[in-house]
């Protein structure tokens, strides 16, 4: 299909009073790509006056930076429902998925003229980069002008057209000089520095030696160069190295880098004419190219920028005199919006100057430029791209007179861009420094944040310190995994003053992006959209109007507002669970107030204490039919930190629990008798009432970790089994909370060991406590303990051992008692007289060999 022609279900004109909107789906504006693309759609849109709205959501379902970028999708269905008259879809967006999730994505959108940034699988209008041309000129370039014959490449994304283009022509320009790839110097990546550097550490262990690394994006370029500097390689002494893109740091870093210009700024107004050339019913082709362009810098090889660029020959014919006409022709295509405005008074210029044999108003107008670049951000590579097609054109059509004059003019524009540049380096730096000092404050700021109404006055406060005068937040109804069709404007600060709303806010469409009459009709608004969300949780989006201010601050921007909603949704969460341990703490209290008695007698006397603690053990241990459950509990202080309990859920369901306290003190004591009561009280409820017992050790772990946790960070903690029982099967579900395994042993062996399924009680808010499940066959018996026996020490200070502690289980004994009678021996005789330094803690269940 040469040509594309869509309507939109609107007909829409561009004439009418009310203002078209065009939408921008884009994963973000902080990218260099991204950013280089986007100030053209922008000075397009505001040379017709139309709205704009960018909606930034990250990478289609992936991205190999950022796990959580797709959650972030979410704003692209907002932008499918919203009423957009027009659409512009990034290149990028769809890097890392299969060519039927972009098409499926593309289909969404079928309601509207769209234009995309990259050649698509579906017949939809698209305005791309050459990439053909642009790498060609580039591998040539190394293997004609510098016989490079080991060329390293590292690729893009597998599933981006794009990064498989430049992979391709490689290979194709290799072949065409009788040069084959080596599949060991070719690497995978996914256009970030990351790769590069993986790439680089790839190649230095495998012991292969290359001529050139040859990276399909600029990003993944600098990485490598990081990697190589790390490695004592240096560029291009050893290792030659180039990229593709020219993004603005390319020219910076040291040494420069040799790359391909892309006219990101031409790439951006272009859509968005060719877009409302779509919408005013007209027709235009399928595929837009733009020409990329060979950018030859050090890195490479080469020291000169001009001269050694490639091979460049003379004509016949020598001119003596410079038309400005046929330069300007020949040179004078602009880039971007500054290159446009200056590039034909420099032609002019230059040519009188050369003409004249006389004159430094050239060099004057250059001067001049490089300033203006520098104080208004534009980049200075396109100057020098312009300054290589002027010496190309007289070095290949003019005399010798005229060249030499020429070239010492060009050679002094050089000189003066390159001071230009190293300012620019330096304003860079101190912008940075500054930016990131500003960014800290405001992450700060907003991070203290913990209620919805501290959030919304720092944002009042700090946003317009960054030149942001014109912001919205808004959050879904309710806040959720997935956002609802409802959303409240909860901010509107518009113009430098905060809009007074209602005290909750205005709830609105969430498709509508903001409530009716918020935005005048009439007058023309540039808006980006930033999704608000924390891994899985989505809280709503924050609206920036676009100005002349630093728009990469609003990726970091809503990323600290997600954070502090985050947080603000924390606290929400804490308060309610904390009502919910109120109202069981109530439902508790009688049990509390015995247990206060106790308490009370322990602080008063050690030795009573030790009483009351044995007091809330069990004093008759269940023992269901063809089974033995036996227990011995040895403090090694008057009180103890260690526990063990077996009650009956049912006449079929037997609780086990054994478990060990941090500490050895009067604290430990209570704690144990704590949690003790609490498990008992909370699996014995949640039984009754059809839940899953085991939901006990989460009531646990949250009641320590919010009433538990002492103001230096120390906190209790204590591991658990908790093991239920079914005596008619044999079967055990268990929960072992980082408590020693126990062991379940047969025919005096030990057979299995039930080992840790999750943490300690008390390390972790909100963990999810997993279960496992045996069967205690006929004959054999389980047993568990605490780690008071196995690191007994003798008097020697050695340990018991848990090799001493098998050997005995794996005597001869036939009951559970005589088992643990045996144990606790075998302690008194290692000890010969010394104090336990730990308590100590058995629980031991057999089951008969037949059924009784």
């Amino acid at each position: 299909m040469a040509h594309m022609k869509k309507k939109s279900n609107r007909n829409i004109s561009i004439s009418k009073k009310i203002l078209p909107t065009i939408g921008l789906l884009t994963e973000g504006l902080s990218g260099q790509y991204q950013a280089g693309v986007w100030p053209g759609i922008v000075d397009a849109v505001r040379e017709r006056g139309l709205n704009l709205i960018c909606f930034c959501g990250g990478s289609l379902q992936v991205s190999p930076s950022d796990p959580w970028d797709y959650q972030g999708n979410i704003v692209y269905k907002i932008a499918q429902k919203h009423d957009l008259d027009g659409l512009i879809i990034a290149g990028s967006l769809g890097s890392y998925v299969p060519e039927q999730v972009l098409k499926e994505f593309l289909g969404r959108f079928r309601h509207i003229p769209v234009v995309t940034l990259a050649p698509t699988c579906e017949p939809v209008p698209a305005v791309f980069v050459d990439n053909r041309s642009g790498m060609r000129s580039l591998i040539s370039h190394l293997v004609e002008k510098h016989r490079y014959k080991k060329l390293a490449f590292i690729r893009g994304p597998e599933r981006n057209v794009e990064a498989q283009e430049r992979f391709r022509i490689f290979g194709s320009v290799l072949k065409e000089h009788g040069i084959a790839v080596d599949t060991r110097l070719v690497f995978q990546g996914d256009f970030t520095r990351r790769c590069g550097v993986e790439a680089v550490e790839r190649l230095i262990a495998s012991g292969r030696e290359c001529d050139v690394i040859v990276a399909a994006a600029d990003e993944t370029a600098l990485g490598a160069l990081q990697a190589l500097e790390s490695h004592g390689r240096k560029v291009p002494d050893d290792i030659a190295l180039v990229g593709f893109d020219d993004i603005e740091e390319s020219s910076y870093v040291t040494p420069p880098l040799t790359t391909v210009n892309q006219p990101l700024y031409a790439l951006g107004k272009t859509a968005v004419q060719l877009l409302l050339r779509l919408l005013g019913g007209e027709t235009i082709p399928r595929n837009t190219i733009l020409e990329a362009q060979l950018i030859v810098r050090q890195s490479c090889g080469c020291f000169r920028q001009f001269g050694d660029g490639g091979k460049i020959s003379r004509a016949v014919s020598h001119q003596k005199k410079l038309s400005v006409s046929d330069v300007l022709d020949a040179c004078g295509d602009a880039d971007d919006g500054l290159f446009a405005e200056y590039a034909p008074e420099i032609i002019a210029l230059f040519c009188n100057d050369v003409n004249g044999r006389r004159g430094d108003s050239f060099l004057k107008i250059i001067d001049r430029v490089a300033h203006a670049c520098v104080d208004r951000s534009k980049r200075l590579s396109a100057w020098s791209a312009l300054f290589f097609r002027l010496w190309q054109y007289v070095f290949t059509r003019c005399d010798a007179r005229v060249f030499a004059r020429a070239d010492d003019l060009l050679h002094k524009a050089r000189v003066i861009c390159g001071e230009a540049g190293l300012r620019k380096q330096g304003i860079e730096r101190i912008r940075t420094v500054r930016k990131n000092r500003f960014l800290y404050m405001i992450g700060d700021a907003l991070k203290n944040s913990l209620a919805i109404d501290k959030l919304m006055d720092v944002m009042c406060e700090y946003l317009p310190r960054l030149d942001i005068d014109t912001f919205y937040l808004s959050l879904y109804e309710p806040a959720a995994r997935m956002p609802g069709k409802k959303s409240r404007l909860k901010l509107a600060y518009i113009n430098r003053k905060r809009e007074k709303l209602r005290t909750e806010g205005v709830v609105f469409d969430t498709d509508h992006i903001l409530p009716d009459g918020i935005l005048p009709a009439h007058t023309a608004h540039i808006l980006v959209v930033e999704p608000l969300y924390f891994q899985m949780e989505h809280f709503g989006t924050v609206l920036f109007e676009h100005s002349i201010g630093e728009y990469q601050y609003y990726k970091e921007l809503k990323e600290h507002i997600s954070g502090a909603l985050y947080s603000a949704a924390l606290i929400k969460k804490v308060r309610h669970q904390t009502d919910v341990l109120a109202q069981a703490n109530r439902e508790l209290k009688a049990l509390r107030e015995k247990e206060h008695e106790y308490l009370q007698a322990i602080k008063g006397e050690l030795a009573l204490g030790r009483k009351i603690q044995t007091g809330f053990l069990p004093r008759t241990l269940p023992q269901p039919p063809g089974w033995e459950i036996s227990a011995a509990f040895m403090p090694a202080r008057e009180v103890s930190g260690d526990f063990y309990d077996a009650f009956l859920l049912d006449e079929d369901q037997v609780a086990l629990v054994i478990a060990d306290v941090s500490g050895k003190d009067v604290s430990a004591a209570l704690f144990m008798s704590l949690i003790r009561t609490l498990i008992r009280v909370f699996s014995e409820r949640a039984y009754k009432s059809g839940e899953n017992p085991f939901n006990a050790v989460k009531v646990v772990n949250d009641y320590i970790i919010q009433h538990h946790v002492q103001q230096d960070g120390h906190c209790m903690f204590a591991t658990i089994f908790f093991g239920l029982l079914r005596p008619a099967s044999g079967e055990l579900c268990y929960v072992n909370a980082g408590h020693n395994a126990p062991m379940i042993i047969r025919r005096n062996r030990v057979v299995r060991e039930l080992k840790s399924t999750s943490i300690a009680v008390g390390l972790a808010d909100n963990f999810t406590f997993s279960q496992q499940q045996v069967v205690i066959e006929p004959g054999e018996m389980l047993f568990s303990y605490t780690d008071g026996i196995t690191e007994a020490k003798g008097p020697e200070g050695d340990f018991f051992t848990t090799r001493r502690l098998v050997g005995l289980l794996e005597s001869e004994r036939t009951t559970a008692g005589e088992t643990v009678e045996q144990v606790k021996n075998a302690l008194n005789d290692y000890y010969k007289g010394t104090a336990p330094s730990d308590d100590i803690t058995m629980l031991a269940v057999k089951r008969a060999l037949s059924p009784v």
